[in-house]
């Protein structure tokens, strides 16, 4: 009896482990959202009461889209430095080139492990497969 018990433990541990895992984004107002999806998405927007005096300006960025090492995760890279982008990223996938705006969000703590979180307000454009060095 104590074995099944026992057993019953671990897959229950076991269970809770594995939730743990999942990819889960903590914005400024306390909310949470599950990243743990290989699709880009739009995050819910930041209250619209004004732009906050601490505020980072908006900034154009461009570079090279890669997948992040957490399982939903965009990172862009570009004159070596890393952006973990959030927002909207329609076009965004892994290995385009892409030009971003938006602001660097310092007050976002993501699971992607890697670069710093930049709010992507708009995707100015997206190409797939583009190599500026050739």
């Amino acid at each position: 009896m104590s074995r099944s018990l026992s057993l019953a433990v671990v897959l229950v541990l076991g269970g809770f482990l594995l939730v743990a895992c999942g990819a889960v984004t903590t914005e400024s107002d306390g909310s949470t959202v599950d990243s743990g999806v290989t699709a880009p998405r739009s995050y819910a927007p930041e209250p619209s009461s004004g732009s906050p005096s601490n505020a980072s300006p908006e900034l154009t960025l461009t570079g090279t889209v890669e997948a992040g090492v957490e399982k939903g995760c965009l990172v862009l890279v570009g004159n070596g430095t890393a952006y973990v982008l959030i927002g909207e990223l329609a076009g965004v996938v892994p290995g385009s080139r892409a030009t971003v705006r938006g602001h660097e969000a310092t007050n976002v703590r993501t699971t992607c492990q890697q670069g710093s979180p930049f709010r992507v307000t708009a995707v100015v454009e997206a190409t797939v497969g583009t190599d500026p060095a050739t």
